[in-house]
């Protein structure tokens, strides 16, 4: 392997560089895969569900935006869009259009990526740029949102609805105390109405 380096890089020094590099870029790519997943397992566990969702591939963002969102309408949106994005760049053939379609459908899934993490940041109690961070950077994100002492707040559909719902209580609760106060006036009225007659009636 060492005379295979020595050949490619041109040289013993050139070879150790070369060899330290693959190294370290193995090493880079194991733990841009790595992180994503521990940090999942750690928000997982802030959620209070099941922590080995996190550990399973398409289905711990598929929970994640259930969890964040409400609804898992923006993963299956970006999971769409990534499939787009492959089969144009290696399998469809679309001539001069090819990079194009490609570079568009890359970017649409990164937007939908930062609404996905701006949902994830809100959810915790974070800012909106952190949830960029998510979006563009989920390995690096992920990982120190899992580590950190957030707690989590719970989607912000849930939480829209639930102050909908106190307000609308809060708003009838005022007419119901008159609606039970105008029986006891009534009643109180037909009683005087029996006194008088029977008084009259003496």
């Amino acid at each position: 392997m060492w005379s295979k380096l020595t050949y490619l890089f041109g040289g013993p020094f050139d070879a150790s560089l070369g060899l330290f590099l693959i190294i370290g870029g193995f090493v880079f790519c194991l733990a841009a895969i790595a992180l994503p997943f521990f940090g999942l397992w750690s928000l997982f566990g802030k959620c209070g569900i099941e922590r080995w969702r996190g550990l399973v591939p398409f289905y711990n963002i598929w929970m994640l935006t259930r969890l964040t969102c409400g609804k898992s309408l923006l993963f299956w949106v970006q999971l769409a869009l990534q499939a787009l994005c492959f089969l144009t760049a290696l399998v469809f053939e679309f001539g001069a259009l090819k990079l194009p379609l490609t570079v568009l459908f890359f970017v649409a899934q990164a937007l939908v990526g930062v609404l996905i993490g701006l949902a994830v940041s809100r959810s915790f109690g974070s800012g909106p740029g952190f949830g960029v961070g998510i979006g563009l950077l989920p390995s690096v994100f992920l990982f120190i949102l899992g580590l950190d002492k957030t707690e989590y707040l719970g989607p912000e559909i849930t939480t829209y609805f639930a102050e909908s719902a106190e307000n609308d209580e809060t708003e009838a609760s005022p007419d119901s105390d008159d609606d039970s106060k105008t029986p006891q006036k009534s009643e109180e009225h037909h009683v005087d109405n029996d006194a008088e007659t029977q008084d009259a009636e003496k």
